[in-house]
């Protein structure tokens, strides 16, 4: 999973903030994004406060955070290639990148 994140943070690029929360303790996500390779951040939430408070039912949950009001646009349970086009796609409806290169 991390290699295809990684893809996914390059191809968005620095306009774009990009992270990973975790139900780890913060050295725990800190030995666990270093183990994976991850090149975006990973937030540590061991008491699942920001999990809880954005409704993800696992971790493999994805979310869309409007930059208008800061709060979810979309979300999605999981993530595939399609789950990532639906992604890119609506990433774009508020004011991301129109065309991301990403395979």
């Amino acid at each position: 999973s991390t290699p295809l994140l990684n893809k996914l943070k390059a191809a968005l690029g620095p306009k774009v903030n990009f992270v990973a929360v975790t139900n780890l303790s913060q050295s725990e996500t800190s030995k666990y994004a270093k183990e994976l390779g991850a090149t975006f951040p990973l937030l540590a939430d061991a008491d699942k406060k920001i999990v809880n408070a954005f409704g993800a039912s696992n971790s493999l949950d994805f979310a869309l955070l409007s930059p208008e009001d800061k709060k979810v646009a979309k979300s999605w349970h999981g993530y595939n290639r399609k789950i990532m086009g639906e992604f890119l796609a609506e990433l774009a409806k508020h004011n991301g990148p129109k065309k991301v290169a990403f395979d």
